[in-house]
Formats: C-alpha cells, structure tokens, sequence
C-alpha cells in the first residue's frame, strides 16, 4: 500500500519532493522539517481501529522472516514483547511522542485522516492504490507524490513487501 505526500509540503520543509525518504532516520528528518513549518506529517486515523493495523502493516512487519514470524507469539512460540516483536511499537512512540502524527489520532476515522490530507492539512497519509488514484484526482499530479514506506527493519519483510 502506498504512502501519499503533499509535494509543495515537502518543499516549503526544504525537502526533495521527488524523492520519498528510504530509511526511518530520512523519515524521521522529513517529519521534523515538515512539523518545524506547522504542518502534522503524518495524518492517521484510528478511531475504527484501521489506523493501528495500517500501521502494523507498514511498521510491524519489518522484522519479519515469513508468515509464522508474524504468528509465533499468538501460539505462544515467541512474546509479543521480545525485541522482534516490540521494536515497531519505539518506532511508533517516536512518532507520537514527536508529535509527528496528528493529535485526533483515536478521534478520528482511517478515511478522515485522508480526508485531512486532501484539505491540504498533514504533509503524508496511508492509503491503498484507489485511495492514491482518488487522491491524485483531487490535488493533481503535479501536487502528490506516491511512494512506499521507507525501511527500518532488518527482517525479509523489511521496506516493499515483494511477494514471491
């Protein structure tokens, strides 16, 4: 699933508005900067609980080997807090404790927090190829970038997910 990002955000942030951030650290600055310009980074909506697993999805997994990585602590192979599996939630404190993902976080709806992005009001959000194609015809081509979330874990489910 894609990222979308607010070209003309990234660069008023002094930001490449062609060039998506590849790792956590270049994730991480880009928030900064575009937080320093009074913009939220990243808008995520949790209220229906989607934001979390959208989250998990981009974040969690990066850990990861295979499938049974993913099961191996609700079977009781491994515990949700080894570092494998724990590691994620830093990196999602990060976020939070930096202010870096919009305040209305569990107030507000997955599609909201898109919505917010639309209106021009958060630098990035998550989406799903319709919902990027949706958001292209709102702000333009000249306006949005698409890209994959950046890399920070060391798993084989680290970056792109590639399906083999």
């Amino acid at each position: 699933n894609p990222v979308v990002y607010n070209k003309q955000v990234f660069k008023d942030a002094g930001l490449d508005a062609e060039n998506f951030p590849k790792t956590w650290d270049e994730f991480i600055k880009a928030c900064k900067a575009i937080k320093g310009k009074g913009i939220v980074p990243l808008s995520v909506g949790g209220k229906e609980g989607f934001g979390g697993a959208w989250l998990a999805s981009y974040i969690g997994i990066q850990n990861y080997d295979s499938t049974a990585d993913m099961m191996a602590p609700a079977v009781g192979k491994a515990k949700y807090t080894d570092e494998k599996y724990a590691a994620w939630w830093k990196k999602l404190g990060e976020l939070r404790d930096n202010q870096y993902i919009n305040k209305d976080y569990n107030s507000i709806e997955f599609y909201q927090a898109q919505d917010n992005f639309k209106k021009g009001n958060a630098g990035m959000t998550l989406t799903v190829g319709s919902g990027a194609v949706d958001v292209v015809k709102t702000r333009g081509t000249d306006k949005v970038g698409i890209a994959t979330f950046h890399t920070w874990g060391a798993g084989k489910y680290a970056g792109p997910l590639q399906l083999s």
